[in-house]
């Protein structure tokens, strides 16, 4: 078993519902199937995190909570490995990136899977910077 490393603290949650109706108004939506995100750069406040995000998966595709929670999960833990490559290659002052992944298949899936769905979308994202 590889060793996982980084954290994803409270402060990197996206909660709030104005950043959120904000951020499905005038954000921008990259799609890594199997996962559609919807992006914004916005100006960072005192104590913000860089990086806050937010995961969903739909009621309709998977009945049993059991289910969601597991791919909420496993999305969060790839969310936590992978956002060091963009940290690394990141770095706009002032700025704070919010993210709101949604899971679009409809079939479940396996970490490896997840982290290479995560990896292309941070390669995206990247290419996609102000």
């Amino acid at each position: 078993m590889s060793l996982r490393v980084g954290t994803f603290p409270k402060a990197e949650h996206l909660k709030s519902q104005k950043q959120i109706e904000q951020l499905f108004q005038s954000g921008t939506v990259v799609k890594a199937f199997p996962i559609r995100a919807i992006f914004e750069y916005t100006d960072r406040q005192e104590g913000q995190a860089k990086i806050q995000a937010a995961v969903s998966v739909s009621k309709r595709n998977f009945k049993r909570a059991v289910d969601r929670n597991r791919i909420k999960r496993l999305m969060r833990e790839a969310l936590r490995y992978q956002k060091q490559l963009l940290e690394d290659s990141w770095a706009i002052e002032g700025k704070c990136l919010t993210v709101f992944f949604i899971y679009v298949n409809r079939e479940p899936i396996t970490l490896p899977k997840m982290d290479k769905a995560f990896e292309k979308f941070f390669k995206k994202l990247n290419q996609a910077q102000p």
